[in-house]
């Protein structure tokens, strides 16, 4: 596969931590869709990354559940016609596990049902439409399963050397195909300034793959905040802001770790990528376009 320029801004955004149930949590939620649509009008996105724990407190029972209308469907996406048609590419948190193997079939299994939500395993992978840009999707779940009883339970403990084979395994068709850029998205963070903090096991495990491929930016919910880090060349875009938040640092324990920004507001990020640029924006919930920054690759 010949790898072939960008022509034009690709835009995606993505969203983390975003499937709440209380009144409030619908209320931040309605506006954070408002805020998706008027971007939208602006900078079509080509899809949304649904970054886990897509529905709390403990996951969706079934594919015919009718939490993926009122908690789904009629937030994000009918009262919005210029989102119809946006599809949306999920990966699994924490709470979708802790409803249980139903709550991760029905999660899959939505797949065949709605022209929006894209689930179709634990991992998986696509390429922008001119190959320029890989996007890889992985169930950090598998990778730490010790870290909640609820899926230590539930994952076999070689599951998670799957998970990392078939990162490794993207990554490696990556660089074989000289990609421009290269973007990994989990729920589980590597390092963060929030309240859970690093997690070192996430370091031991999943870090040494990113480095060695030279992934651009690692995506991920978990923590609620916003967070743009920079750790040697990598950027580290952690986006648990769906619904909740909580407090963050201005400084990483690790003192290797750049913080670049973070902000204990509700909302989602959109991005830009060009053949040698790359945009990070945080728009919140309020309507602001808090923070805009751009990675640069020229050869």
């Amino acid at each position: 596969m010949k790898l072939t320029s960008i022509m034009k801004p690709f835009v995606f955004f993505t969203l983390g931590d975003w499937g709440g149930y209380t009144p409030n949590n619908l209320k931040i939620m309605s506006h954070i869709a408002d805020q998706f649509s008027f971007v939208a009008k602006y900078k079509p996105p080509e899809f949304i990354c649904a970054l886990g724990d897509n529905f709390y407190d403990k996951g969706i029972d079934s594919e015919d559940s009718e939490r993926w209308n009122t908690h789904y469907n009629d937030i994000y996406i009918k009262p919005y016609p210029n989102l119809h048609n946006v599809p949306w590419y999920a990966i699994l948190g924490n709470h979708d596990y802790f409803g249980g193997q139903k709550s991760v079939n029905a999660q899959i299994n939505y797949t065949l049902k709605s022209r929006n939500w894209n689930l179709p395993y634990y991992y998986y992978n696509f390429c922008d439409p001119t190959n320029t840009a890989y996007f890889i999707y992985i169930d950090t779940c598998n990778i730490y399963p010790e870290l909640y009883d609820e899926t230590f339970e539930l994952i076999i403990d070689y599951e998670k050397f799957l998970t990392l084979s078939f990162l490794e395994e993207k990554l490696k068709e990556a660089k074989k195909n000289n990609a421009k850029w290269i973007f990994v998205f989990g729920h589980y963070h590597i390092f963060s300034n929030g309240y859970y903090k690093n997690y070192e096991i996430m370091e031991d495990r999943l870090l040494p793959l990113l480095i060695e491929y030279d992934v651009d930016v690692y995506f991920c919910g978990h923590d609620h905040s916003f967070q743009h880090l920079k750790y040697k060349n990598m950027h580290f875009i952690i986006n648990g802001a769906g619904t909740y938040y909580a407090n963050v640092s201005k400084e990483n324990d690790n003192p290797d770790v750049d913080t670049k920004y973070v902000t204990e507001n509700n909302g989602f990020t959109f991005h830009d990528v060009t053949e040698n640029t790359f945009s990070i924006n945080f728009r919140n919930y309020k309507g602001e376009t808090e923070y805009s920054y751009t990675i640069k690759k020229y050869e």
